[in-house]
């Protein structure tokens, strides 16, 4: 049933190895939480998962201009500790029909983190379509994405997460 769905990615198997934005298919934008280790598709994706996910992430990856590494964590309620300070990502608006077709060929692959704005100047000529924006203004875009996606889960699990709720207590 997961088979038409957009963001569901499969091995060769037919396992299910990622959906929308998050997988253990190696990327260059590694994630660790709670001692586990996953990957995002792109830098946006590393921004909006916390909320979901309902814990803190340590981010790793490399800036696309200069192969330069990029350290920064996220959570549900910000990002923080960006290293170096003046990490931006870039982002292009989306074509929906694409989106829905290949997330990753038409969206991620544009979505980088670079270690500042002169660091993307190069990447940005040559893809001018895209543009740049703050940890800040991309954080901010995940949670408006998320919250258009999934708002009434997110607004019935706002403390454990949008998958990872606990286990309800029953008494007898």
């Amino acid at each position: 049933k997961l088979r038409g769905w957009p963001g569901v990615y499969y091995d060769d198997s037919r396992r299910v190895i990622g959906f929308w934005g998050l997988t253990i298919a190696p990327t260059p934008h590694r994630l660790r939480s709670t001692g586990i280790g996953l990957y995002a598709w792109c830098a946006c994706d590393t921004l909006f998962l916390p909320e979901l996910i309902g814990c803190a992430i340590e981010v790793e990856s490399r800036c696309r201009g200069t192969g330069e590494p990029i350290r920064l964590s996220a959570t549900p309620s910000g990002v923080g500790r960006p290293e170096p300070a003046e990490v931006v990502i870039s982002f292009l608006v989306p074509d929906q029909d694409r989106v829905n077709a290949d997330v990753i060929t038409s969206f991620c692959h544009y979505v980088h983190f670079f270690r500042s704005a002169r660091a993307a100047q190069t990447w940005l000529a040559e893809h001018p379509n895209s543009f740049l924006l703050s940890l800040a203004d991309g954080f901010a875009l995940g949670r408006r994405v998320n919250s258009a996606r999934y708002g009434r889960l997110l607004s019935r699990t706002t403390t454990n997460g949008l998958f990872f709720e606990p286990a309800k207590t029953r008494t007898l």
